[in-house]
């Protein structure tokens, strides 16, 4: 998510592109836009709790697919790193050597074993770690890639500019803004520059495309996303830089406004409101002081590994609690908005991050790209139960080399073929 932000956090839930700037090699994905976090209260048994290696089955919902290129991209992130570097989990500390050879020993015992045999190496091989929230849980949001409809020249109902970085534009100490003769100066927040209409980076940032004023806000929320014009020509764009100002989140002011109720904020709420509610959108939208630049980007989409992401396989979470590229084990449930859900009970990877994405617990699913992907990461706002995976040292001393252990992954996804530009 290192572009990206929850659905329920755009509108409430996060990304990278309302947060924090994204490392380099970063380039986004959409975040929710609801309600970023589930409500908490203080509790002894936050942070990571070790539990019994019993809790690891087999029964992937998904049956494994989708799992191998997932596990190919933490390995190969892990292999790129000084073999010496080290993570934090729990009271423990691992190399990334150890933890690229966790994730090939996985590989190898789901691959080359079946049944009761497998379910026995997967909990004597490997030992667990829960990471929980305030509330003795996990919350669980999803994130997704949209497509939108988009123009090269402005027309219709395409006027609002999907802008690259200004030339202007510059951090320092920390600081986002731009100088002005000797003079530094805040960047304009999305008020200034939406009330300043055309003229308000003219001759200071590329213009990219036109696209609808809603689709933009939200493309900003979820940090990056597909830009499909007339003829059927596809561009993606990701996070390249923001204005500095903060997020606020303009699903959590339709809920403390009472416009729409708090155990019904999904991205389709927010939609429909704004549908609804035209000449609120423009005040509404600004709001939220934070206003996103993009790049042009090939491949993806990519995550804060700089690693492309995989739909129902990646998920985001605050990479200062939780080992960056670290298998997991997640039980939540998922929903379309007509149902109490379906159990979700899968392996995934943590790949990305994301602004609302903080403290233990706290998770977003990559759904990938298109209408079924967002109508996933729109209702995707429920507990559950997060736990990181890796191998007991005992199970690592004296295992087959990495390459034997990898056996079966997609060379292309190991030589780090897909990484972001």
């Amino acid at each position: 998510m290192t572009g990206w932000i929850p659905f329920l956090l755009a509108c409430g839930v996060a990304t990278l592109a309302q947060g924090d700037a994204p490392s380099p090699a970063a380039a986004g994905v959409t975040r929710p836009v609801g309600v970023d976090q589930a409500p908490s209260r203080p509790a002894a048994n936050m942070g990571w709790v070790v539990q019994p290696s019993a809790v690891l089955t087999a029964a992937d919902d998904l049956n494994f697919q989708g799992l191998a290129p997932a596990l190919a991209r933490s390995l190969r992130y892990y292999k790129r790193l000084p073999p010496q570097q080290t993570f934090t989990l729990g009271d423990q500390t691992y190399t990334a050597a150890e933890l690229a050879a966790s994730v090939a020993l996985f590989w190898d015992t789901i691959h080359r074993f079946r049944g009761a045999e497998r379910q026995r190496l997967l909990q004597e091989r490997f030992q667990v770690w829960e990471s929980r929230n305030p509330d003795g849980g996990a919350f669980f949001t999803g994130y997704y890639e949209p497509l939108i409809p988009a123009r090269l020249q402005p027309e219709g109902g395409y006027q609002a500019p999907v802008h690259g970085r200004p030339w202007d534009w510059a951090e320092q100490d920390g600081r986002i803004g731009r100088w002005q003769g000797d003079q530094w100066q805040p960047y304009p927040t999305r008020r200034e520059i939406t009330a300043a209409g055309a003229q308000a980076l003219a001759g200071r940032a590329p213009v990219l495309a036109y696209v609808n004023p809603v689709d933009l806000f939200f493309l900003q929320v979820q940090g990056s996303g597909v830009l499909q014009m007339p003829d059927g020509r596809r561009q993606r764009v990701g996070f390249a830089a923001h204005n500095g100002h903060p997020y606020v989140s303009i699903g959590r002011i339709l809920v403390n406004r009472g416009l729409i109720l708090a155990d019904q904020i999904s991205l389709q709420a927010i939609r429909q409101y704004l549908a609804a509610n035209p000449e609120q959108v423009t005040d509404l939208f600004n709001e939220n002081p934070r206003y996103v630049f993009f790049r042009r980007i090939q491949g993806g989409p990519y995550g804060a590994l700089g690693v492309a992401l995989t739909p129902g396989r990646s998920v985001a979470m605050d990479l200062t609690q939780v080992p960056r590229g670290s298998l997991a084990w997640m039980e939540t449930v998922q929903t379309d908005g007509t149902d109490s859900g379906r159990p979700l009970r899968r392996f995934v990877l943590i790949q990305d991050t994301g602004a609302a994405i903080q403290g233990h617990g706290r998770v977003d699913i990559f759904w990938g790209q298109g209408p079924m992907a967002e109508q996933q990461a729109g209702f995707q706002r429920h507990p559950g139960r997060l736990f990181v995976i890796v191998a007991r040292r005992t199970a690592l001393a004296g295992r087959p080399p990495l390459e034997d252990l990898a056996r079966g992954l997609d060379p292309a996804l190991l030589t780090g073929d897909t990484d972001a530009p």
